[in-house]
């Protein structure tokens, strides 16, 4: 096993293929919105989508599978759910 990260777009939804996975953290580094996860050979090809809302911000979409939030350095706060 290893661990890994990522860095996210800050868009509304995003669909992210990784194999053998599963995620760990969400969190600002250097300004930008990143995501760690476990890479373990033994488990299957996984399918996330991510969904990033903004406080106060409206969403079109029913939201579900709240993960976390991140507090950024510049004053944003992102809401992130997982699918």
């Amino acid at each position: 096993m290893k661990i890994y990260k990522q860095e996210l777009k800050t868009t509304d939804k995003q669909t992210l293929r990784l194999e053998s996975c599963k995620i760990l953290k969400f969190a600002e580094q250097d300004g930008k919105l990143m995501m760690w996860y476990v890479h373990d050979d033994s488990m299957d090809l996984s399918m996330f989508i991510i969904r990033i809302v903004g406080t106060g911000h409206e969403h079109s979409d029913l939201i579900s599978g709240y993960f976390d939030t991140v507090l950024m350095s510049n004053g944003l706060v992102w809401h992130i759910y997982v699918n």
